[in-house]
């Protein structure tokens, strides 16, 4: 093992504790200068030695005046070999002092012929020079440590100072890191100061000049500068200056070639010098302004060096390097000069943090007579979402170049305020400045005629006039054609036109190339391609999809610092999570987009995640919330011309007014949006319109004014492949699937479209479309809703989102209890009689069963024709049963036992976990716990009860054994809250609390399990449950 690092790095402090506390027998010899010599070298290893193996030889391994060679280095480890019993440690520390060609042959040889059994351990400042490292490197037969593997991280520098009575805070732990590097030596240095003058601060010790620092460079001045040949304290003293350092830098700022040979040559760990990548290195932070002071004392100009290096850094294109040393040489005209030629390429490449680090150190004076710097400030205050302060600085170029009389320069400030209001999607004021600029440019800039062009097109198909938008970039290809339109404002052209198959598989096509070259750009807000392909991914019904492109697109918006990036992946985030069903995370996503908004002040941002609100209202049955906030959002588009977005407002509006039955608002609504479409050429949205007014007219009974709905519904998504609309969820596809059978039936009644209807239906009902199309099943009205049936816990039960409350019959609910009970199998009328009747004569409770029946129709179906048979309840001859088609009924049994079995069957217990966890969840109480007392019921609840029990504690005990302590104790808990007397619980909370380490909670929990046992059935514990106390006392 090799350990390399500079002084004051605890090389020697680390190995001493770590074979301290170790159970390793090791020999340690501490070397110096006077080791230098091979045989004095040689025997001082061997007196190491002999505190460990005191049978080693002494004379016989290097006699009287003969060398210490290679033979006396074999003949030691043939000894060794014989000798060692067990693995055993040499360490060599200080290693630095006689790292000469004779002692280093000697060690480089012991390496290699050493016995199985020893290790050697080298310490030293600065890598030893074996010739077989890199062999030793290639065979991985060397461990190396360095000083970046020893430097102290922030929670080490924390845990420290707490250790020895003087903790600080972890903000304070942070600063001492990073200005030390984690250099135990600083370290050591201002614990003691902190400890001698109590009023003392971390900020103030490690501020440059502190007497802290000054005694740390005194001690770097003894022990490393003034130990240095005079050509290497040279070199030091004139690259304090640089941040970074190369070859040809070194040559050029010291004036000679030997800048390069020392560079390479000198030893890098010992003067705190670090690769940091090829032949570039970095001196250490302190130790830089160690040297940095040491030149100033000596009278070595800085200002001039650092001109130099600003110069040759320069013409070198290192930009950022040569900007540092310009301005650390006063020269802020030249820095000037520098950054208006680098910034339009920094903007390109997404550099607008760093810009702006270097614009901000300029004086504000230079600035404002530069329109380039002015129009640069304008990009970056744009990209960061500081939208107005972006129109203040684009303003004040564009005063400049006017003053100037650079027309040219004028179009590009008047583009860029352009670009803000496209940015944020408000194409009244965009069209206006987009339209003066490129008044302003003459046929001889046909290159920015034409970018210009291209953003009228952009900005005409937010305004939701997407055929002029085409024409626009058609013009700006004449004008200038090697200005394609970019792939990705055609994509969103496409969007806006309904072109939803064709804009996906363009995009994704080139994701990976989009995607790269976007790493390489500014942040482009809406317009990003992973935020564009999530809602795509919306629109198509790909939930998962949208899921992972709008996570990818927001953790890019927190990368770059970009508000507005951040803000549309909450949105898209929470459209998935809408789709997933997952609301209570969809309305966070929503609500933390609109505080985004809020923070950067632009209001048409929250436009959509407000569009989102307004469907959760709807799914929630909040009509009035969903009305209201479309309202709101309605107002912003209003102001801002976006015509489209106007359009899925109100188609919003309209779906959720159709779901809550709310006739005349839907209607209203869906013609506003229908218009907008049809102005925008998007036949989606057109085809989301005519299947919510198809579904609005159904569900009022208006069959014949819905048919040319359901006619263009159903041409639209077969002519245009929108069949994603009906068969998976989307952001505008009905929440409950079953709303679309009527309208399906309907369409099998027209001639034009009824195949492809029977097809639908087919495909998105595999287990009964086959009975909805039948002809002769027509007559058995679907009533349009998915029906939700709560048996665990209260009785309660939903038709789509109303809660069915008005039962009619007091039994009726009971009657329905029984059924769904009993729905395995047929039930004779005599025997439902006598379940719910037992008192009544016979013909009086066949009365109370038919009016029962009656009523519970009634209450499942309100729109049942008269006579006309029940959807949910089957009837054959005098036997009734609840057999409804499997897709139109949701009970939370049959899902409880169905998940179960998947769990049982399972055998990856990272799958089966959160499977019984699903199923677990759905046992809110025991099985139609308002129907205590009749008989029916209890060998189901009892049942029911059992399998919960024995799936909860199955599953506590996978948690277990995963590790999952926490959660394994919660339920283990939970099985014996009902059911206190479940012993093999105990026994899994044992076992958990001393997996914990909770000796006293173990113990308690025996306690309770003998207690509860004895009181509830007069026994003793099994001998298991014992014998883990036994053995927990016995440990």
């Amino acid at each position: 093992m090799l350990v390399v690092a500079p002084t004051g790095y605890g090389k020697t402090a680390t190995l001493a504790r770590f074979f301290a506390d170790g159970d390793w027998p090791y020999a340690w010899y501490s070397l110096d200068q006077d080791d230098t010599h091979p045989l004095r070298f040689f025997q001082h290893l061997l007196g190491a030695l002999r505190l460990v193996l005191p049978d080693l030889s002494s004379g016989e391994l290097c006699d009287g005046d003969a060398q210490a060679d290679g033979c006396a280095v074999d003949r030691l480890c043939n000894e060794l070999l014989c000798l060692l019993k067990t693995d055993t440690v040499l360490v060599l520390d200080d290693f630095h002092h006689v790292d000469h060609r004779p002692v280093v042959a000697l060690v480089e040889r012991l390496i290699e012929r050493a016995p199985p059994l020893l290790h050697l351990v080298i310490a030293t400042r600065r890598e030893p020079p074996f010739n077989k490292l890199p062999v030793w490197r290639a065979h991985q037969s060397v461990q190396e440590v360095t000083a970046a593997d020893l430097a102290w991280m922030q929670s080490e520098v924390e845990a420290l100072f707490a250790n020895h009575a003087q903790p600080i805070s972890r903000e304070d732990a942070e600063l001492l890191a990073t200005r030390t590097e984690g250099w135990a030596a600083a370290l050591q240095v201002i614990h003691q100061a902190l400890t001698h003058d109590t009023g003392a601060t971390v900020e103030t010790l490690v501020r440059q000049g502190s007497p802290p620092l000054q005694t740390l460079f005194d001690y770097l001045a003894i022990e490393v500068l003034n130990v240095q040949p005079p050509d290497v304290q040279h070199f030091l003293l004139h690259t304090a200056i640089l941040r970074t350092l190369s070859p040809t830098v070194c040559e050029h700022l010291l004036g000679q070639s030997t800048g390069v040979a020392l560079l390479e040559s000198t030893p890098g760990a010992e003067l705190f010098l670090f690769r940091v990548g090829g032949k570039l290195y970095r001196y250490h932070r302190l130790f830089r302004e160690f040297l940095l002071e040491q030149a100033e004392r000596q009278g070595i100009g800085a200002e001039h060096l650092h001109k130099r290096a600003g110069i040759f850094l320069c013409a070198a294109e290192q930009h950022e390097d040569a900007l540092y040393h310009l301005l650390a040489a006063q020269d802020v005209t030249a820095a000037a000069a520098l950054l208006e030629s680098i910034a339009p390429q920094w903007i390109k490449e997404g550099r607008a943090a760093t810009l702006k680090h270097w614009l901000d150190r300029l004086p504000s004076a230079l600035l404002q007579h530069s329109a380039l710097l002015l129009y640069a400030q304008g990009e970056v205050e744009r990209l960061r979402s500081h939208y107005d302060a972006a129109l203040d600085r684009y303003q004040q170029a564009e005063a400049v170049w006017l003053s100037e009389n650079d027309r040219v320069g004028q179009s590009r400030a008047l583009q860029g305020q352009a670009q803000v209001y496209l940015d944020t999607v408000r194409p009244a004021p965009a069209a206006q400045f987009l339209k003066r600029a490129l008044k302003l440019l003459g046929r001889a800039h046909r290159e920015e005629s034409a970018a210009l062009l291209h953003l009228l097109g952009e900005n005409t198909a937010n305004r939701g006039r997407a055929s002029l938008a085409a024409k626009l970039h058609r013009a700006a290809e004449r004008v200038w054609p090697a200005a394609q339109t970019p792939l990705l404002t055609a994509a969103r052209v496409q969007l806006r036109t309904g072109k939803i198959v064709q804009a996906r598989v363009r995009l994704q096509a080139e994701l990976d190339t989009v995607a790269q070259a976007v790493q390489e750009q500014p942040p482009e807000a809406h317009r990003e391609p992973l935020m564009l392909l999530s809602l795509l991914a919306c629109w198509m019904g790909e939930p998962e999809n949208a899921h992972a492109y709008a996570e990818r697109g927001l953790q890019r918006g927190r990368a770059i610092s970009s508000p507005i990036v951040e803000a549309v992946g909450e949105i898209r985030l929470g459209h998935s999570l809408l789709l997933m069903q997952d609301e209570v995370a969809a309305a966070a996503s929503y609500e933390r987009a609109v505080q985004l908004a809020t923070t950067f002040g632009v209001a048409r941002t929250k436009v959509e995640p407000l569009m989102g609100q307004v469907l959760l209202a709807g799914n929630r049955g909040d009509m009035l919330g969903a009305e209201l906030v479309a309202r709101e959002a309605l107002a912003i588009v209003q102001r801002t011309g976006d015509e489209w977005m106007a359009a899925l407002l109100w188609l919003a509006l309209g779906a959720v007014a159709v779901t809550n039955r709310r006739l005349d608002t839907a209607l209203d609504a869906l013609g506003e949006a229908e218009a907008r479409f049809q102005t925008s050429g998007d036949m989606y949205g057109v085809t989301a319109v005519h299947l919510w007014r198809a579904l609005a007219l159904v569900r009022s009974d208006q069959n014949e004014a819905a048919r040319a709905d359901v006619r263009g519904l159903l041409r639209l998504v077969r002519e245009h492949d929108y069949d994603f609309l009906i068969v998976r969820r989307t952001l505008f596809t009905p929440r409950d699937h079953q709303m679309l059978v009527p309208v399906l039936q309907l369409g099998l009644t027209i001639p034009e479209v009824d195949s492809y209807a029977r097809e639908l239906l087919v495909h998105l009902f595999p287990a009964s479309g086959s009975l909805y199309a039948t002809q002769s099943n027509r007559a058995l009205a679907h009533p349009g809703v998915t029906l939700h049936i709560q048996m665990f816990g209260q009785f309660r039960v939903w038709s789509g989102v109303e809660e069915v409350r008005v039962w009619g019959r007091e039994k009726a609910r009971l009657l329905l209890q029984l059924l769904i009970t009993h729905r395995a199998i047929w039930l004779q009328r005599d025997q439902i009689v006598e379940y719910l009747w037992p008192d009544l004569g016979l013909r009086a409770a066949l009365n109370q069963f038919k009016v029962t029946l009656h009523a519970l129709m009634t209450a499942l179906e309100p729109r049942r024709q008269a006579h006309a048979p029940s959807f949910y309840i089957q009837r054959n001859g005098t036997a009734y049963r609840f057999l409804p088609p499997p897709d139109s009924v949701v009970i939370d049994v049959e899902t409880f036992e169905r998940v179960l079995e998947q769990a049982d069957t399972g055998t990856d217990p990272p799958q089966r976990i959160p499977l019984y966890i699903e199923a677990l969840a759905l046992y809110h109480g025991d099985y139609v716990s308002d129907s205590l007392y009749e008989d029916w019921v209890c060998p189901v609840r009892d049942r029911l009860l059992r399998r919960w029990l024995q799936s909860a504690h199955t599953a506590a005990s996978l948690l277990l054994d995963e590790g999952q302590l926490v959660t394994a104790i919660q339920l283990s808990e939970q099985v014996l809250a009902r059911d206190p007397c479940w012993e093999v619980t105990y026994q899994l909370l044992i076992r958990a609390y001393v997996q914990q380490g909770n000796r006293a909670q173990a113990l308690r929990t025996y306690k309770r399990c003998v207690e509860i046992l004895a009181a509830e059935l007069n026994l003793a514990p099994l001998p298991q449950t014992t014998q883990m106390i036994t053995a927990l006392h016995g440990s």
